[in-house]
């Protein structure tokens, strides 16, 4: 016999897996990645989780909290992405430092990371001149040496 899932546990799920592929996108370089700081087991166990076919178990979500993922946020939207744990700060950083690069609007930027965002968009400029600084000085100093 199979299970059927009534319409508000189906939308329920989807807006899970919508906020997991959101935080999981932006905190992570792959989903593999993923799987390894979060404690899930594999590339086709996220996949469910992402497609909107299950929750994770409990041990997966302990270590899901444990990372610093709002568990509250992911099942019902309530509060911000990121908790209280003693990983969150870390992981706010990492989600800021991977927005940052995307150049995405600072106006969609969730609210818990604009100042982490901005921050590191203000490193990023600061590298960029430092970068362009050192191929300006380079470029001269070849330039004295072609005339010698």
């Amino acid at each position: 016999m199979g299970f059927s899932m009534d319409e508000k546990a189906k939308q329920q799920l989807e807006e899970f897996a919508r906020r997991f592929v959101y935080a999981t996108d932006l905190a992570f370089d792959s989903q593999l990645e993923a799987c390894y700081v979060l404690g899930i087991s594999g590339p086709s166990q996220i996949r469910r989780y992402r497609i909107a076919l299950g929750y994770p178990g409990g041990d997966v979500l302990g270590s899901i909290a444990e990372a610093g993922l709002s568990t509250d946020w992911l099942h019902r939207g309530y509060g911000q992405m990121t908790n209280a744990s003693p990983n969150a700060s870390a992981m706010r950083q990492r989600m800021a430092m991977r927005y940052a690069r995307t150049q995405k609007s600072i106006e969609e930027c969730p609210e818990e990371l604009v100042d982490l965002v901005l921050e590191e968009q203000t490193r990023m400029q600061a590298e960029e001149k430092q970068d362009e600084k050192k191929i300006k000085s380079g470029k001269k100093g070849s330039k004295a040496e072609h005339s010698r």
